[in-house]
């Protein structure tokens, strides 16, 4: 019973990790890229489209973590408002360093 438990939480934090393409995760790196290489985006043209992509999946992160505290007991709700504070966070250093043209320094 534990182990299919294990199984099965690892499944989720996979999907979470490398299917939702914000920033830090794996699958904002995969969509970083996917951008440069597949839309032959230059390096920091896919660097703010990777951010501002992250920047409004880690909003309605923290957003539905407010209004799902707000209407019941707080959970596992609490856990991606952090999450998405993190994942705010990150992109916008990401959009920052893509504006100073500082892409050099950061591990896009």
């Amino acid at each position: 019973m534990l182990s299919s438990q294990a199984i099965y939480l690892n499944i989720i934090l996979l999907c979470f990790n490398l299917f939702i393409p914000a920033y830090p995760l794996d699958g904002g790196r995969i969509y970083a890229a996917s951008l440069m290489l597949v839309l032959k985006l230059k390096g920091q043209t896919a660097a703010k489209v990777t951010a501002i992509t992250a920047m409004l999946i880690s909003s309605g992160m923290i957003i539905y973590a407010v209004l799902s505290m707000l209407s019941k007991s707080a959970g596992s709700e609490l856990l991606l408002g952090f999450v998405g504070a993190y994942v705010l966070h990150q992109s916008y250093e990401l959009w920052t360093a893509a504006q100073r043209d500082a892409l050099d320094s950061h591990p896009i």
